[in-house]
């Protein structure tokens, strides 16, 4: 069942996607796993600049990264960069979403949110409630 689930949400994902925001994911994934080097180094730029100018573009990009299942290291380079810098630049309009991805979504919590640095999140509020989301402090 979860798996159908899964399947019908990566269908939806593609069609919102126009063919652009789809290489941009399979680029990403490439760039930082073992095989994509230098040539698909673009895609990291690609991403931190929708992340900063054009967040609403930005974050289905990241979900369908997550939806992939690409190696864990790909996973945590999203947390640590796109994922901090969005919850950085843009805290308030994406911590809701950011929560609910978190209760529905075991893999985008532990591997890609788990790598995001708190501190850096703004405002203070958005920083408290990624912590919580996170367990820290929680014995979790």
């Amino acid at each position: 069942m979860s798996y159908k689930v899964d399947i019908a949400a990566r269908a939806i994902q593609d069609a919102l996607m126009d063919q652009s925001e789809g290489n941009l994911v399979e680029a990403y994934i490439r760039a930082n796993g073992v095989t994509g080097g230098d040539s698909f180094s673009w895609a990291n730029d690609e991403l931190r600049g929708l992340v900063w100018q054009e967040p609403e573009r930005a974050w289905p990009v990241i979900l369908a990264i997550v939806e992939r299942n690409p190696a864990i290291w790909v996973l945590a380079s999203l947390g640590a960069g796109p994922l901090e810098d969005l919850l950085q630049a843009h805290g308030p309009l994406f911590i809701d979403r950011v929560e609910q991805e978190a209760q529905r979504n075991k893999r985008f919590r532990r591997r890609v949110l788990a790598r995001v640095y708190h501190i850096a999140c703004r405002p203070t509020e958005v920083a408290e409630r990624i912590r919580q989301i996170k367990g820290e402090g929680h014995g979790e």
